[in-house]
């Protein structure tokens, strides 16, 4: 099952274009993005600029983490609305600082240890979360990102999260 899952999303991941997620510097562009950190796994993203209003975006969430130590596997899905706060680094750097917030939802499995296939339990995960986080402009087209999340919810109550990133505009 994990084997599965990984290959699945390694494919979207290449055919999404490998690596991507969101920025004001190119303000009235799209994005997608790819990011990785603790926990480890893989996040995928697709943003739309100025949706809601004026530097106010909204970014779809898809994420698969895997946690070694237990044995558990998560995949979840959830949407975030960005807040670009325009504090004026363009002029010294090309970097977009940008706070928000949204809603996950998930599916966790747990193996019976972290050497097997075989599933002992299931659950569902649910957060609201909070998040701030800069982009670094590499050129009109490539970001890299840093984000720290913070997210309250149910199984696990606390789900902290530090992302790093890159993100495509087109």
């Amino acid at each position: 099952m994990r084997k599965l899952l990984i290959v699945l999303l390694t494919a979207l991941s290449l055919g999404a274009g490998s690596a991507f997620a969101q920025d004001n510097m190119m303000a009235g562009t799209q994005w997608v993005g790819a990011s990785t950190g603790f926990p480890l796994g893989i996040n995928l993203h697709y943003g739309l600029p100025d949706l809601i209003a004026q530097d106010l975006d909204l970014r779809i969430n898809l994420s698969a983490v895997s946690f070694i130590f237990d044995g558990a596997f998560n995949i979840s899905g959830g949407a975030d609305v960005l807040y670009h706060l325009n504090l004026e680094t363009q002029n010294a750097l090309p970097v977009d600082v940008y706070a928000g917030g949204g809603l996950d939802i998930g599916v966790s499995l747990r193996g019976d240890d972290a050497s097997t296939t075989a599933v002992e339990g299931a659950g569902i995960s649910l957060g609201v979360a909070g998040l701030i986080g800069a982009e670094y402009a590499l050129s009109s087209e490539l970001g890299l990102f840093g984000e720290l999340r913070g997210a309250v919810g149910l199984n696990p109550i606390f789900q902290p999260a530090l992302r790093v990133g890159i993100n495509y505009y087109f």
